[in-house]
């Protein structure tokens, strides 16, 4: 094998149980605030975790409490409503992967049991002449929203814009540590399908 390879790189990387206080803890407010070098830490400390733990959490990402608590009760209003009001906007029904998800409908493995929880997808908002969602990309598109529930739609997606938001500095933080050019995974990333 050649040295200096993707393999090679990666040959110490095997299936363990990991102790979940081993993961490291990254500072990532230094990457938000910080110059040059301090950004160029955040990113070795960042890649050093994936290459050898493969995991890492953050602390410091940026995202306002506030925020995080009016997801939350958002989160509590909209599954405390009754089943038929949920289910008005089911994936099933909106045909892509917007909405509601009721118990059930969540499972990796299709001989298993389903999973029992229920979920609400929202993702990038896209106009409904999105030219991809209108090629039947069901993971593009408008969003979902309920109309009985006012405020839902702006908190939810306000936390959502913050998560994006620290997903593009996160990739950043790779293109540094990958020894990428500023702005490598822009294009590859434009339409993010994260949820």
């Amino acid at each position: 094998m050649t040295t200096g390879t993707a393999l090679d790189r990666t040959e110490t990387i095997d299936a363990r149980t990991l102790d979940i206080s081993t993961i490291p803890v990254i500072d990532f407010a230094p990457f938000r605030n910080g110059s040059g070098e301090a950004q160029r830490q955040v990113a070795q400390a960042i890649g050093d975790a994936c290459r050898h733990t493969g995991f890492f959490y953050i602390i410091n990402h940026g995202i306002p409490e506030t925020g995080i608590d009016s997801l939350i009760h958002q989160t509590l209003r909209f599954f405390h409503q009754p089943l038929e009001e949920k289910l008005r906007l089911d994936i099933d029904h909106v045909q892509r992967h917007r909405g509601y998800v009721p118990q059930g409908a969540l499972y990796a493995d299709v001989n298993a049991q389903p999973d029992v929880q229920e979920g609400y997808e929202v993702s990038l908002e896209l106009p409904s002449d999105d030219p991809d969602y209108l090629a039947g990309n069901i993971m593009l598109g408008p969003n979902v929203w309920p109309d009985n529930l006012p405020g839902f739609q702006t908190a939810v997606y306000a936390y959502y814009e913050s998560v994006l938001g620290l997903a593009r500095m996160l990739l950043r933080a790779f293109e540094i540590t990958l020894g990428l050019e500023e702005g490598w995974f822009d294009d590859k990333t434009d339409k993010p399908m994260g949820q």
